[in-house]
């Protein structure tokens, strides 16, 4: 007799063994060389195997969202493949760490957290998400920035604010920064009404140091890139450096010769039979203009939500307090499980030790006491219902919100310390990539084609030509030459209407132009050659951005709006041209129509022939 064996496999299951495998060969590869090198360089042979493995091992940062309410910050955690049992979180002062094997995510907060006996964590194995509920120290306190990932993932110490203590510390860190709370559109109301503290994004003008040298001054070579931090970027990609950039010698030249490059390739390249052509036949452009974009939505909604604002103080009533739900004991539900992870093994005994809630006993004693005792984590579905859940507030909302992928890139991007030589010349150069991601947006109806990554470097000037700006004006007669010049369409009214564009985005806020950014940057990453402008470029500008100061940026706002740009300022003479195009237009009517006289005549005079 003969037993066949059969084995049902789970759906997915091998397609999961052999990427683990696949993980497995390449450490086990790194480790391997790791320990060959040890052994070539001493006479000995090495079995410090785990000890070399830790060094290159890095744990897994989870995909995760922030919200608040008037007593919590919410934080929601994704984590597959894990032993909810093992997880473990800590809240000290500012920081938050959290802990399941693979994962490890630890947040600084612009304030600070408090462990009182609320905080607790809950896991829903149907979505395999975490959700932590952190006390805040102040209640009704609002923690600013909650979705600029990158920022919380600072390890520096941020100074906390509590109960309206503002704490001086020797950080670079402006203190017009660290008083700002509530969002970003209360903090702009705030601002109106008091016009006085606002902050120039100009910085006063000093006279120079005779004993300071700038690197330029010592090196003499060209710089280039964000700050001005590159040097030789490009001596070894001298096969691709004109599919990066405009400028392949680069390297050769300094920032002056390179703006009179840039100016003499554009004249160069301007066509003005082309400029006509779209001026004559405006129908393609119409329609451009009429596309509505994501950030003029953002924008109704914005305006929106003031006016309801505006309307609900006018017509408000006395608030009544809002009390805060009881937590009802888990005892009272039993499709909830509550796990104490330090002493899982007497799961039965500590069920009711874990929270201490009684009528009977004053509310601070039982904080006190709540306090001391393990925290715990809740394990649910999907289709749980538990009385514990907050929502989050309201007041939270935001009109741009960042998807799963935008989170990623930020959580993936690195933390850097900027020491900025030229704040004025980065905001400058922030507006004209921002300029070329919105003419790029209208130019293809929001949808990215094979072209966007092009369409964005050729009408930028910083990204094509590693251009810096010193005014305002300089700035957009840049943007405006380059989009007449380069695109496929090439208009005034265009690039008019993406320069509304940029205003628009820039009125939105430092979350706006961080989410352009980030788009900028999926564009260029899937190019074959300009990801690398990524390297010098919109990287650093993404975390840098999430530390400037909103003060500024709102003042570069109102000079924005300020700017008025004449065709005559891009030295072209683009209203002879236009002058040109409808006069010859009309001639080129008449001659048609004298053409096709001419062919009837020919025809009449072929057919009488024939009939002789």
């Amino acid at each position: 007799m003969m037993y066949v064996i059969i084995r049902y496999g789970v759906v997915g299951r091998h397609r999961n063994q052999a990427l683990v495998e696949s993980r497995n060969k390449t450490l086990g590869s790194t480790l391997h060389k790791r320990m060959m090198a040890q052994e070539i360089l001493t006479p000995s042979s090495t079995i410090k195997r785990m000890a070399y493995l830790y060094s290159f091992i890095i744990m897994i940062v989870p995909r995760f969202s922030i919200e608040q309410n008037e007593e919590f910050i919410i934080v929601i955690a994704r984590t597959p493949y894990i032993k909810a049992k093992e997880a473990d979180f800590y809240i000290m002062g500012t920081e938050f760490k959290f802990y399941c094997k693979p994962y490890f995510l630890r947040l600084t907060f612009a304030h600070s957290l408090v462990e009182n006996g609320k905080e607790r964590a809950s896991y829903n194995i149907d979505t395999q998400q975490f959700t932590f509920y952190l006390p805040k120290a102040v209640n009704g306190q609002v923690f600013d920035d909650l979705d600029m990932i990158t920022k919380l993932l600072d390890k520096k110490k941020k100074t906390p604010t509590v109960a309206g203590i503002q704490v001086e510390t020797n950080s670079s860190t402006n203190p017009d920064e660290q008083n700002l709370e509530g969002d970003e559109d209360e903090e702009e109301e705030e601002e109106e009404e008091s016009e006085s503290e606002d902050e120039e994004w100009e910085f006063e003008q000093t006279l120079p140091n005779n004993q300071q040298y700038s690197l330029d001054d010592i090196k003499n070579q060209p710089h280039y890139g964000f700050d001005n931090n590159f040097v030789a970027f490009f001596n070894d990609l001298q096969g691709e450096v004109e599919e990066i950039i405009d400028i392949p010698m680069i390297d050769e030249i300094s920032k002056e010769e390179r703006t009179a490059v840039r100016i003499g390739f554009e004249n160069l390249k301007f066509d003005e039979d082309r400029y006509m052509e779209n001026y004559i036949f405006p129908e393609y452009i119409d329609e451009l203009l009429h596309y509505k974009a994501f950030w003029e939505t953002a924008m109704e909604q914005k305006l929106k939500s003031k006016l309801d604002k505006n309307n609900n103080n006018n017509n408000s009533e006395p608030i009544q307090p809002i009390e805060t739900p009881k937590v009802e004991s888990s005892s009272t539900n039993q499709d909830i499980k509550e796990l104490n992870p330090s002493n899982l093994e007497d799961f039965d005994e500590l069920v009711n030790e874990t929270e201490m809630n009684s009528d009977t006993i004053p509310t601070d004693i039982v904080n006190q006491i709540n306090s001391a005792l393990s925290k715990k984590v809740v394990i649910s579905s999907t289709f749980t219902t538990s009385s514990q859940t907050i929502e989050p507030s309201s007041s939270s909302n935001k009109v741009i919100t960042f998807t799963d992928e935008e989170r990623d890139i930020m959580k993936n991007l690195p933390n850097k310390e900027y020491n900025v030589k030229n704040e004025k010349q980065l905001l400058l150069g922030l507006i004209d990539i921002v300029f070329s991601y919105c003419y790029n947006v209208r130019s293809t109806y929001g949808e990215d084609t094979i072209e966007s990554a092009w369409n964005i470097c050729k009408v930028s000037s910083t990204l094509s030509c590693m251009e810096t700006f010193s005014t305002l004006k300089s700035v957009i007669v840049a943007s405006f030459r380059r989009s007449i010049t380069f695109p496929l369409f090439r208009s005034w009214k265009l690039a008019s209407r993406v320069l509304e564009d940029t205003r628009t985005i820039f009125k939105l806020g430092k979350r706006c132009i961080l989410k352009c950014l980030l788009h900028i940057r999926k564009c260029l990453e899937g190019h074959d050659y300009k990801y690398y402008l990524n390297r010098l470029y919109i990287d650093d500008y993404c975390v840098w951005l999430q530390y400037a100061s909103k003060k500024k940026l709102k003042s570069l706002t109102a000079k924005l709006n300020e700017v008025v740009i004449e065709k005559m300022d891009v030295e072209w003479p683009l209203e002879a041209y236009e002058k040109l195009v409808q006069e010859e237009g009309m001639v080129f009517g008449q001659d048609e129509e004298e053409d096709e006289d001419e062919e009837n005549e020919l025809e009449q005079m072929n057919n009488s022939s024939d009939e002789e």
